[in-house]
C-alpha cells in the first residue's frame, strides 16, 4: 500500500499522536481546518465540491477507487470530525455521509473506506494559503524514508517547503495590495494596514545596511497573521543570493 494514501479514519489518531493532544482536540483542529478550506474554496472561489479532488471511496483492502461515484461535501466531512468532540462520550464515528450518484441519494459510508492522498491534500491546503498539518503531510513520507532510505523523500519535503514559501509570498503580495487599496473600517484594521505598509517599505528600504532579509520576511508574515516558515535558515537556503544583494550579507 502506498504511503501517500491514508484512510480518513486515520487522520484523527495520527494528528493526536503527532501533536500529543487528545482525539477530541485533534478532531476539533481538523474540523477547523475543513471550515477554513470551505471558506476559501466553497465561499470565495465558489467551488463547493473541490474536496472531491482529494477524497474518494476506495476498498477495505486498498485505496483503489470504487467504480461507483460519490460526492463529498465540506459540511458532511465536518460532521464526521464533529462526532468526536460534540458529545461527552469517547465514541468514535464509524460512518460518513456522502452523495451516491448511482443511487441518487445520500448514503452513510464506513469511514475506513474513504481515502485521501497526503500529497494532493497538502497541495490543496497550501493552495488555499494554509499550512497543512504535518501529521498528514510528513508522516507517510517519513516512514517511507526509514523503510527505503532514498533521497526521494527529502526531495518531497523540499518541494513542500518551496510550495509553502511561494504560497506565503503570494499571500504577502495580496496583503500589501489590500493595505494600499482598501480603506480600513476601524482602528485595529488601520493599525494592521499601517504595519503591513511599513513592513513592505522596510524590504525596499532596509533600516540598516546589514538588515536581515529573512527575519524581515518572517516578521512581515507574522504581522499579516500567518507563518511563512519556522526559522530563517529555511529561507536562507533558497534565497541566499537575493539576501546578499539586498543586505550585503
Amino acid at each position: 500500500m502506498s504511503d501517500d494514501a491514508v484512510r480518513l479514519s486515520e487522520l484523527v489518531p495520527e494528528y493526536s499522536r503527532y501533536y500529543k493532544v487528545t482525539p477530541k482536540e485533534a478532531a476539533y483542529a481538523l474540523h477547523e481546518l475543513i471550515d477554513d478550506l470551505y471558506l476559501e474554496y466553497g465561499e470565495r472561489r465558489g467551488n463547493r465540491l473541490s474536496i472531491n479532488e482529494v477524497l474518494w471511496v476506495g476498498r477495505s483492502e486498498s485505496p483503489e477507487k470504487t467504480s461507483r461515484n460519490y460526492n463529498f461535501h465540506f459540511q458532511l466531512v465536518n460532521q464526521y470530525f464533529e462526532g468526536f468532540f460534540a458529545s461527552e462520550s469517547d465514541a468514535t464515528p464509524v460512518c460518513i455521509s456522502c452523495y451516491s450518484e448511482s443511487d441518487q441519494r445520500f448514503k452513510d459510508i464506513p469511514v475506513s473506506l474513504v481515502w485521501l492522498s497526503r500529497r494532493k491534500f497538502s497541495e490543496w491546503v497550501l493552495e488555499a494559503g494554509i499550512d497543512p498539518p504535518e501529521s498528514i503531510s510528513k508522516v507517510g513520507v517519513a516512514s517511507k524514508s526509514l523503510a527505503e532510505g532514498t533521497d526521494s523523500t527529502l526531495k518531497t519535503l523540499e518541494l513542500e517547503s518551496i510550495r509553502k514559501i511561494m504560497v506565503g509570498l503570494v499571500r504577502l503580495i495580496k496583503e500589501v495590495d489590500r493595505a494600499h487599496s482598501e480603506q480600513p473600517i476601524n482602528y485595529d484594521e488601520k493599525r494592521r494596514s499601517d504595519r503591513i505598509k511599513l513592513r513592505a517599505s522596510r524590504l525596499n528600504n532596509p533600516p540598516r545596511k546589514n538588515s536581515d532579509l529573512y527575519r524581515e520576511l518572517i516578521e512581515f508574515a507574522e504581522d499579516a497573521g500567518f507563518e511563512l516558515v519556522k526559522d530563517r535558515q529555511t529561507l536562507r537556503r533558497y534565497m541566499h543570493g537575493e539576501s546578499k544583494t539586498s543586505s550585503g550579507e
